[in-house]
Formats: C-alpha cells, sequence, structure tokens
C-alpha cells in the first residue's frame, strides 16, 4: 500500500503497516545489495527517515519512553550507513556541479577530484560494509523492530493520536526557517532541512484528510527539501575541496571552483527562502487545528 493513512483502517493499523512496509522495503535491499549497492544504501536512508517520520507524528500518543527508544534505534542503524551515502552525495554533487559550469572548470582538475572521491567512497565503503559488517547488525535490529512496532501504544482511533507529533514538528520547521534566515550557516541550514523532511513525511502520509491540498504542499515541501539539499551537498563539496586544496596544482581553478560553489549556494538559498515563507506563514496551533478540520471533515 501506499506511504500514507487509509481511512479503512484503524489509526493504530496503519501506522503499524506504514512502518513495516518501510522496513520490509529495508531488508528486501538488504538482500539484494550486491545488485546495486548505491541505490540500496540510499533507499534504506530514505526508509529509516520516513519511519522516523511516523513515530514523531505519534509521539505523544505513544509517550516518550517508546518513541525515544525506537527513534534511537532507527537514528543508529541510520548513521551506520550515512559515511557510505554522504560519499556517493559528493561525488553526485561535483558532476552536478561540473556540468552546470563545464566552461568554467577544468577538465583535467575535475578528474583529478572525482577520482579522489570515488577512492574516498571505496575506502569508506570498505571499511562500513565489509569490515564492520553493518548490513547484518541494521538487519537484526530491524527484525527487533518488528516485534516493538507490533505492540506500539496507540489507543485513540482519530486526529488526536496525531496532532500533537503534528504541531512539534510543524513548530521546529518554521523556528528552523526563522533561524536559518536571521542567520544562515551550515549547521542551521541543515537542521532546518531536517525539520523540513519530517514534516514533508508527515503531509504524506495525512494526504487523505485533504488530497489536492496537502498533494500541493507535499510537493513544496519536496521541492523545499532539494533545494536545501544541493546547498548543503555544495557547502559539503567546498570543504573537501578545501582538504584537498594543497595536493592540487592548480590553486586558481581551485579558487574558481570555490566563488563557483557560493554563487550557486546563493541561489539554492533564496528558492529556499521564498518556500519556507509561503510554507511556515501560520502559527504551529492554527495549522493542525485546520489539519484537524480537513481529517474529521475530509474533502475530496
Amino acid at each position: 500500500m501506499a506511504f500514507l493513512l487509509s481511512r479503512e483502517e484503524s489509526v493504530k493499523d496503519g501506522i503499524i503497516r506504514i512502518i513495516n512496509e518501510q522496513v520490509d522495503d529495508c531488508l528486501n535491499h538488504i538482500f539484494h545489495y550486491d545488485k546495486d549497492p548505491v541505490c540500496s544504501v540510499h533507499e534504506m536512508r530514505k526508509n529509516f527517515k520516513r519511519i522516523r517520520a511516523v513515530l514523531r507524528l505519534v509521539r505523544k500518543e505513544t509517550g516518550e519512553k517508546f518513541y525515544q527508544r525506537e527513534n534511537i534505534r532507527f537514528r543508529d542503524v541510520g548513521r551506520l550507513l550515512a559515511p557510505v551515502r554522504e560519499t556517493t552525495v559528493h561525488i553526485n554533487t561535483l558532476e552536478t556541479l561540473y556540468e552546470l559550469f563545464s566552461s568554467k572548470i577544468d577538465k583535467p582538475l575535475y578528474d583529478k577530484l572525482k577520482k579522489k572521491l570515488e577512492n574516498r567512497r571505496n575506502i569508506v565503503t570498505g571499511r562500513i560494509i565489509k569490515q564492520q559488517k553493518a548490513l547484518p547488525i541494521i538487519e537484526k535490529s530491524l527484525i527487533e523492530a518488528k516485534k516493538e512496532i507490533a505492540d506500539i501504544p496507540i489507543g485513540h482511533n482519530n486526529f488526536k493520536a496525531l496532532s500533537g507529533g503534528l504541531k512539534i514538528v510543524y513548530a521546529r520547521g518554521r523556528k528552523g526557517y526563522k533561524r536559518a534566515y536571521k542567520k544562515p550557516n551550515i549547521e542551521k541550514l541543515h537542521e532546518w532541512r531536517k525539520r523540513v523532511k519530517y514534516f514533508w513525511h508527515q503531509t504524506e502520509i495525512l494526504r487523505n484528510a485533504w488530497p489536492k491540498m496537502l498533494k500541493s504542499l507535499s510537493k513544496s515541501l519536496d521541492k523545499l527539501s532539494d533545494h536545501l539539499g544541493i546547498e548543503h551537498d555544495l557547502a559539503e563539496l567546498y570543504l573537501i575541496i578545501q582538504e584537498e586544496a594543497q595536493l592540487l596544482e592548480d590553486q586558481k581553478q581551485i579558487e574558481s571552483i570555490h566563488q563557483l560553489i557560493a554563487e550557486k549556494r546563493k541561489k539554492e538559498q533564496e528558492k529556499a527562502w521564498s518556500y519556507g515563507e509561503n510554507i511556515f506563514y501560520e502559527k504551529p496551533s492554527q495549522f493542525v487545528e485546520r489539519l484537524a478540520h480537513y481529517w474529521n471533515h475530509p474533502i475530496t
């Protein structure tokens, strides 16, 4: 089934189903990891983020003890794969940058940088997947999680089971926007992006309340997340190039790449501010009250 709550199931059954589907998808990627390692790592990381968004949605209903235990579980398995995914993102970001500015970036320098990043990915992947045996560790944790999720403590079968967690995530997304806009640095922008992703996934889960409106909101949050993601990936690439600068001969070209990254980051930030202003204009209580009304009086 889809990543959303159905009107034909209870809130508890729907939450269990959604989490189990994400867990099963992860287990499938572990089983077929060798067919496409890069895709498998990426998809598993996305699964973990969706699950954590679900847990945040019912956080007030389940209580802190259950929420903290399961959130930490999925946070930790995600962290095991994070370095592997990040090395791929660095390569993809460099490739995209070169596609955009091929006339301004020296091809031999680009090839040298890409080779270094590919070597780094091979080293990191070998350490985490082969030496640390991350996949069996993740598989064991996921199997344990399914047992715990089966007894998730959800008592209410109405919007009350969802409203408290939704309000927290929306409020943090709104606060993240204000903080990042006031002082746009790497840390604040990245923190805002994480809040935006949780909120985005929650609007996907709830879109049966008002499909047309929430589909539109989900798309806007997806685009906002993309802009913030590109901005963050460029910032990280900038730092990596700085680290490698002494090993590269053409310092003038390095400075040129730094300038191109700075200009592209600024454009992505400007797009993010526009989306943020349009999405987070309501106070948290107003937004949740509006969603509660849609949930209780569904509009097709």
